[in-house]
């Protein structure tokens, strides 16, 4: 559910720059990079027993290491929150009316997804039902709409006038990411494997959008155009001949603003779960009042489209790395049953009653 929001307007965008004609060949490429990511993952979550990082960081890491560990958890999903809710809002301003206030529609997103992410997963999942069912019947519409599409576009040439660069496939990649909220929220899963088919599913079936667009926009539009449109999608709904498009137009977006809700709801919850592990005491209120104040504050800063690129190249590095991090957390760190831990437990408890002896 996370994984699909605004970025497909602009996927098709940054696939001609990276990789030029026939770039939709990468995006298979890229599919099976996730799929090795998540495959890696879901083992390691089963080789520690389906716990999850938060509560794997705290039991086996020590504190010095633990704290900073949790709270970049922290910080790097909140900017994910503001990246997903702010590139939002610039589509909607850019189709819709220049006049149109971003902070105050960033706001109003954010303060949905606050509520979503303080009633629960339990909410978020049925959200993330709701949205899937509103919109999963556009796709074979999407399909009909386009009557203007040639092979001959495509061209016999492959990755000509390509120019890939490490911050442009960072880009690509963080459109399959999402699945590292997995690790989150690892304890409310079962152990068993249909979780894990239908996270396979719905990444297959993400991987297959991105390629339905990547070829229409190369099968529509030539290069120098696919590679400079920053929104080619949009521009492919703008030349259908179809008079009732613009409406259906308008209604997927406003289902797409569901996706940024639900997606910036569960990286807030995430990141709150991150937080709270270290405390002594469950903060739910004074967490979520933290979360909501720093996202507010990066949501209604000043930001040039350049100055915005820039941050979302350098948070897409961060998720690179954190989701590596986490994934090899699951396969260094040692197995600790429930023995050990009980034994552990117990240990702590005994020296903390001879060193405070009650009188």
């Amino acid at each position: 559910m996370a994984q699909r929001g605004v970025m497909f307007f602009q996927l098709p965008n940054i696939m001609a720059q990276q990789f030029g004609t026939n770039s939709w060949i990468m995006i298979p490429v890229f599919y099976l990079l996730s799929l090795f990511h998540i495959i890696v993952m879901y083992y390691g979550m089963r080789r520690q027993e389906f716990r999850s990082i938060p509560q794997l960081i705290t039991e086996q890491l020590p504190k010095y290491v633990a704290v900073p560990l949790l709270t970049f958890i922290g910080i790097q999903f909140i900017s994910i929150v503001y990246i997903v809710i702010h590139s939002y809002t610039l589509v909607f301003q850019y189709t819709n009316d220049t006049s149109v206030s971003i902070n105050t529609l960033s706001l109003i997103v954010l303060g949905t997804a606050l509520y979503c992410a303080w009633l629960g997963p339990y909410t978020m999942s049925k959200a993330s039902i709701i949205f899937l069912a509103l919109t999963c019947w556009s796709i074979g519409l999407e399909l009909l709409q386009f009557t203007d599409f040639q092979i001959a576009r495509l061209t016999p040439f492959i990755f000509y006038q390509a120019q890939p660069t490490a911050k442009g496939i960072a880009e690509i990649m963080s459109s399959f990411f999402g699945f590292e909220l997995l690790m989150m929220m690892a304890p409310l899963l079962d152990n068993r494997t249909k979780w894990f088919r239908s996270v396979l599913l719905f990444n297959g079936f993400v991987a297959a959008y991105y390629l339905m667009y990547c070829l229409l926009v190369q099968g529509m539009l030539p290069l120098h155009q696919s590679s400079t449109m920053r929104y080619p999608v949009l521009r492919l709904y703008g030349g259908s001949r179809l008079t009732a498009l613009e409406n259906i137009t308008d209604l997927l977006f406003i289902f797409m603003m569901f996706s940024a809700v639900v997606s910036a709801a569960m990286y807030i919850w995430s990141a709150s779960r991150a937080i709270m592990q270290y405390q002594l005491q469950d903060r739910k209120r004074p967490v979520f009042l933290l979360l909501g104040l720093l996202c507010a504050l990066l949501l209604i800063a000043p930001v040039s489209v350049e100055q915005f690129n820039m941050v979302n190249e350098i948070i897409a590095y961060g998720d690179w790395i954190l989701i590596f991090t986490l994934i090899m957390l699951y396969w260094i760190l040692p197995v600790r049953n429930d023995k050990t831990r009980s034994a552990m437990q117990h240990e702590d408890t005994s020296v903390h009653e001879s060193a405070c002896p009650q009188t």
